[in-house]
């Protein structure tokens, strides 16, 4: 017997219809149709299904990129948070404190373009059939006091005095300075070695060649969406119909050209499963560790 509901159809969040994109937060629909909480900071494995009775269209499937640089910049956020909420916590008693509360990011991606997902299922008995969604979540996001009043972390988009972009703030405390930045031709010893002494390209190699790091220094790539498959059926029978099993950064998925669901009675043409696991059913492993967070902490706190 499956105790974890892991396979779902994807309709729209709330009343539509949707825009031309949906986005999936694969916790959410997890914990709406399990009733139980998963939590948002780990890496979900799953992948997307079109339907093959599905004709025409494009969907184009986006994950967050799965590397130490989205990791970090999660962990650093988060430590930001512990530290500008630290007082108030300390004032409240535990049970004072949200039950199902942690911390949570936005996704970034803009909502004149994606509509929230949530799993669909069709009702029985009811002609024409309807599909409905399970949207009961309380979805929130971490707050912390900022000069504009309050504001919350970001995986993408622009940072304002609301919203913070989380790779962005890794990318402006990890601004290195070149060092040596001229080359200095006196060395001790210089009469010892002769033939040494007069190399003055030895002197060049050894202070410029790696006085800067093989990356960009100052600069990090703040497009972290990448994309992991692009299903479709055409008229000429060609069809790619599942991304296969991929690893989602915070559960957070682009469905990017889902617009053919406009009300309730339409077929949703996509469908996401999770890969079954240890984590309460599902493959979900943790994003960052105590440590990481912990680490950034002592920093903030210096």
């Amino acid at each position: 017997m499956e105790e974890t509901q892991r396979k779902f159809n994807l309709v729209y969040r709330g009343a539509g219809p949707p825009t031309a994109s949906l986005e999936l937060a694969g916790d959410i629909v997890l914990s709406e149709s399990n009733h139980r909480k998963y939590d948002q900071l780990r890496t979900y494995r799953m992948k997307i299904d079109l339907d093959p009775s599905y004709a025409g269209g494009t969907f184009n499937i986006y994950a967050l990129q799965d590397n130490w640089m989205v990791k970090q910049a999660i962990a650093m956020a988060h430590a930001v948070y512990n530290v500008n909420t630290a007082e108030e916590r300390a004032m409240m008693e535990s049970k004072m404190l949200a039950k199902w509360g942690g911390f949570r990011l936005r996704s970034g991606l803009p909502g004149t373009v994606f509509t929230d997902a949530c799993a669909g299922f069709k009702e029985m008995n009811i002609s024409p059939y309807q599909w409905f969604g399970i949207d009961t979540a309380e979805i929130y996001f971490s707050e912390v006091s900022s000069v504009a009043g309050q504001a919350t972390f970001a995986m993408s988009g622009a940072t304002t005095p609301t919203q913070y972009n989380v790779i962005e703030q890794l990318d402006l405390s990890s601004n290195s300075i070149p060092s040596p930045s001229t080359v200095n031709t006196t060395i001790p010893y210089d009469g010892i070695e002769v033939d040494v002494s007069t190399n003055s390209a030895t002197y060049a190699h050894i202070q410029e060649d790696g006085n800067l790091p093989p990356y960009s220094r100052n600069n990090m790539e703040t497009n972290v969406w990448v994309l992991v498959g692009t299903l479709h059926i055409d008229s000429n029978g060609n069809q790619k119909l599942s991304t296969g099993y991929f690893d989602a950064p915070l559960g957070m998925v682009a469905l990017h050209g889902y617009s053919v669901q406009t009300a309730e009675n339409d077929v949703p043409a996509l469908s996401v499963e999770f890969q079954r696991g240890s984590y309460q059913g599902v493959h979900a492993a943790p994003i960052c560790s105590k440590n990481d967070i912990q680490r950034w902490e002592g920093k903030l706190k210096v």
